[in-house]
């Protein structure tokens, strides 16, 4: 059983985790606001930031389409009413269901070596990130971590346009609050390694079954490979 002394000094890291998590959502709003008065006069270093930050965004989100197609397809071995008949069963007609929505090894080799590849040129658009207030205060709640979750700032911030947009933050379901997938990282602390896993979160895109079923019509996301799409529905 875990001493008082133990409990304590547990609360105490807790209560200090969230407290840098805090502060560092502070610093990163102070920075952002300091170029807000700047936006609206076009400067090119403002304008670049913007850009590099959308594009990025971009990125992220190509990459999470994928991993919600392949969640969403693996959840269910057969269906009655699949999410690419939802179309036919909207207009009324009798279609066949598919009878198995699993993605084959192919067709999730293809979506995987393409996550692969975005993972890839987000690493290396990193490294052209454009100096300034905006990007500082991107990059530090991109670092920042919710203690207890994993979730970044950076997280927060899109729940309100996946709201609007009418993604599964304007609903009850959670499901943006849930990781899409978990990946292995090797840490260094005090000059010791050790593996933990990290989770990934992000928002909805055109592929996220949750919005599918809610909106009753599938419409593939381009941006992406069309493995484990039925051709001609």
């Amino acid at each position: 059983m875990p001493t008082t002394l133990t409990r304590l000094k547990a609360t105490l890291t807790a209560f200090l985790a969230n407290e840098r998590f805090k502060q560092l959502r502070r610093k990163a709003h102070r920075l952002s606001t300091k170029d807000t008065h700047w936006s609206d006069l076009e400067y090119p270093c403002i304008t670049a930031q913007h850009e590099w930050i959308s594009e990025h965004l971009e990125l992220e989100s190509r990459g999470l389409a994928i991993l919600q197609r392949i969640s969403r397809l693996e959840s269910k071995s057969t269906t009655t009413a699949s999410d690419n008949d939802v179309n036919a069963t909207v207009q009324g007609s009798k279609k066949e269901p598919r009878e198995d929505t699993r993605l084959t090894v192919p067709e999730k080799a293809t979506l995987l070596n393409t996550f692969i590849k975005i993972q890839q040129v987000i690493k290396a658009h990193l490294a052209t990130i454009p100096p300034g207030n905006t990007t500082a205060a991107f990059e530090i709640d991109s670092k920042n971590l919710e203690p207890g979750t994993g979730r970044r700032a950076q997280w927060f911030h899109g729940r309100r346009l996946c709201a609007e947009r009418g993604g599964c933050c304007a609903r009850g379901c959670g499901c943006c609050e849930r990781p899409v997938t978990k990946y292995i990282e090797h840490l260094l602390e005090d000059g010791k390694g050790r593996w933990t896993t990290v989770p990934l979160y992000g928002h909805c895109t055109a592929e996220c079954g949750c919005c599918i079923r809610e909106r009753g019509v599938y419409e593939p996301d381009k941006r992406i490979p069309d493995a484990g799409v039925v051709k001609g529905i």
